[in-house]
Formats: C-alpha cells, structure tokens, sequence
C-alpha cells in the first residue's frame, strides 16, 4: 500500500497509526505528530516525496488539525490526500477542501477502520475501545485501561504489542502492571486533591484548578466527581500544556479554542506559554516565592477561564433573547 499517514501522538492518533500498518502501511512511513511539529513534519515531507518519488503516494492525516499555509501545501499535492478528523475547530478544513472529512461523533481511529481499505477486522474491538476513550464516554471500562497500558509501556512497545495481537484482552503481565499503575495513580489522585483551588464561574458554575503532569485524565475524571465540579484545568508545568476537562453539559472545547487551543466538548486543552499566565521561572528568589507563583497562576487561569466562559454564555443568551423577541420562538 503506498501510503504516508500523519497521525498524533496520543492514544487515539497512535490507533490510527497501528491501523495503517496493519492495513499494509510501513512503519516508516507512519509518522507520529504532536501539534507543535505537524505543520513541519507535514511540510518537510511531502517536498521530499516530490523530490524523490516518481509514484506520489496518497497522504493520509488522522487525528491531527494544520495551519492554512500547511493546508494550502497539502492542496496544491498531485496524489491523493485525506484528512480524517473529529475535532470541531478544524471544521474550517471541510468548508474549504474537499479532501478533509471532520466527523465528531468519531474518533481518528474509528474514521480510519471504517474508511481505509485492508484494516483487518480483527482490529475491530480495539478501533471500538480507543474511540470510546477518546470520545470521552467511557462505556467500556477497559478503554481507560488501555491507555493506561499505552503509557506503561510507551509508544514504541504497544504498537509492537497490538500489530503482533490486536485483542484488547489483557495478558497476565499487562493485568500485573495495570493493577501496579492503578495503584499508582490512586495515590497521585490523592495528592492533585489536596492542593486544587476550587472557583465558582458566571453562572454557578464550579471549576477546579490543579497541578498535574501524568495520568492527567484519571485525575481530571475523579476529581471532577468528587468535588462535584462542572468543569477542571489540570497545568503541566514541564509539558508547558493546560488540560481542560468537563462534566456532559459543560463545553471545554470552545473555551480551549478562544485561549489559543482546541480539542473536544469535554477534553481539550491549550499549551502554556511562560509569559502568558505566570513565569514560574522570573522571581529573583523562586524557592522563597513560589507559592505565591502557584496562587498567582492559579487565580490568573481562573480568570481568564471565567472571562471567556461569561462572554460565550451571554452571546448565547443574547441569541436566544433575539429570537424570541423576532419572534422566531414562541410559548
């Protein structure tokens, strides 16, 4: 098959990639993107294809939003190109070319087991599990397992593990180390917990901000339910990222994207950019100040999470007051 896929580097991108090997594709034409370096890795590539390729391969991305500049390069490409998407800010792409496919309801990998041709079918129940963690429904109990596995044993090992036997049945030893890491991340739980700071937004609403930088989603899931939280931003110092995570009726994703970021309605996020909210790395005495630093970002975050939320609620609401006053709704 000859293909390149441009797919993430998280759970679900990493299931796109698995599914075009699987489906013939070669691993070294599987490239695992994070955001920061799609648009380079997309654009860098494809010059070299033109330069050193008499047969154009089809270019697949998956799971992945571009820049316009890199949406233009992909265009003007002679072979054939898709672009399998769920997110909602990328649905400018589908307005304007139609190579690009955004679909929210389904995961990458979903989109790519149904779409790609070859996917053996025995990888079924895996595009089912990945797309029930990446949806955030979480039906399948054994869907946040996975990606518990996936970050036990690296990128690398569990593309090995799942191209040699794609059941999503855990052996012996996976269990081992699963009950090992659940332990693990009970204790980290623990500790995110007892530093949150918890304010309430416009409108009632309660968000919770903390500090984490693993197991960020089993985190953001329990304390959400346990503070009874509508909505959570975990920050990432070292990753420089901020971690959104909400309640069903509860949109993180527009929020995300009016900060700068983008990702689903209840899992998005934005990177931190030191400079933006508090330089944890410009007081002149950092031990003796930085739990200031902490309370400052904190509240900063905070801040401008409300900002944001307030303005978006009172444009719906302002919509919603249009209408009836046109006319258009009626009791």
């Amino acid at each position: 098959m000859n293909t390149v896929m441009f797919t993430h580097n998280d759970l679900d991108g990493i299931g796109c990639g698995i599914l075009h090997i699987a489906a013939g594709g070669r691993r070294e034409d599987t490239y695992f993107c994070s955001y920061q370096n799609v648009d380079e890795v997309i654009s860098e590539t494809i010059k070299t294809i033109q330069k050193e390729c008499t047969e154009l391969p089809r270019i697949i991305i998956a799971d992945l939003g571009i820049q316009p500049e890199t949406a233009e390069i992909i265009d003007k490409y002679e072979g054939e190109k898709i672009l399998l998407d769920h997110h909602k800010t990328n649905f400018w792409l589908m307005d304007k070319y139609e190579w690009a496919n955004i679909e929210l309801g389904n995961s990458g990998t979903w989109q790519v087991f149904s779409k790609l041709d070859n996917v053996p079918f025995e990888y079924y129940e895996f595009a089912v599990h990945v797309d029930d963690y990446d949806l955030w429904t979480h039906n399948l109990p054994d869907s946040i397992r996975l990606n518990r596995l996936l970050t036990i044993l690296g990128a690398d090992r569990f593309i090995e593990r799942f191209l040699e036997n794609p059941d999503v049945k855990f052996t012996e030893t996976e269990r081992l180390l699963l009950e090992l890491e659940e332990e693990k991340i009970e204790r980290y739980v623990e500790k995110v917990s007892k530093s949150l700071e918890v304010y309430t937004l416009a409108f009632e609403k309660r968000l919770g901000v903390g500090f984490a930088d693993r197991y960020v989603s089993e985190v953001a899931h329990e304390l959400l339910d346990r503070h009874s939280l509508d909505a959570i931003a975990l920050i990432d110092i070292h990753q420089k990222k901020i971690s959104f995570r909400s309640q069903p009726d509860f949109d993180v994703g527009i929020i995300a994207k009016e900060l700068g970021g983008g990702g689903h309605k209840n899992a998005s996020g934005v990177n931190l950019h030191y400079g933006n909210i508090t330089d944890f790395h410009g007081s002149k005495y950092p031990l003796l100040g930085v739990q200031r630093a902490i309370e400052e970002t904190s509240f900063e975050l905070f801040w401008r999470f409300n900002r944001v939320y307030e303005r978006l609620q009172n444009s719906e609401i302002e919509k919603d007051f249009k209408k009836v006053k046109g006319g258009v709704v009626n009791d």
